[in-house]
């Protein structure tokens, strides 16, 4: 069985799989569908610490991007 992770819905939410849900729902859900409402749609924050440590972590990383000069700049 699939790993099942718990999703806090941060406003009104329509998906194909759970319907319209809204602020403050509590989603137990897969990891993978987890990910896609909390990384790509921003829709929810991961209720597990493990994964929102991990979620936090990944967008301290992604900030950090290093800028590089360009020749002519």
């Amino acid at each position: 069985m699939a790993e099942q992770v718990r999703v806090k819905i941060r406003g009104i939410v329509v998906t194909s799989r759970y319907g319209t849900l809204t602020t403050g729902q509590i989603l137990r859900t897969d990891a993978e569908y987890a990910r896609h409402l909390v990384e790509q749609c921003h829709a929810g924050d991961y209720m597990d610490t493990a994964k929102s440590d991990d979620h936090q972590i990944e967008n301290k990383q992604a900030k950090q991007v290093k800028r590089t000069k360009r020749n002519g700049d």
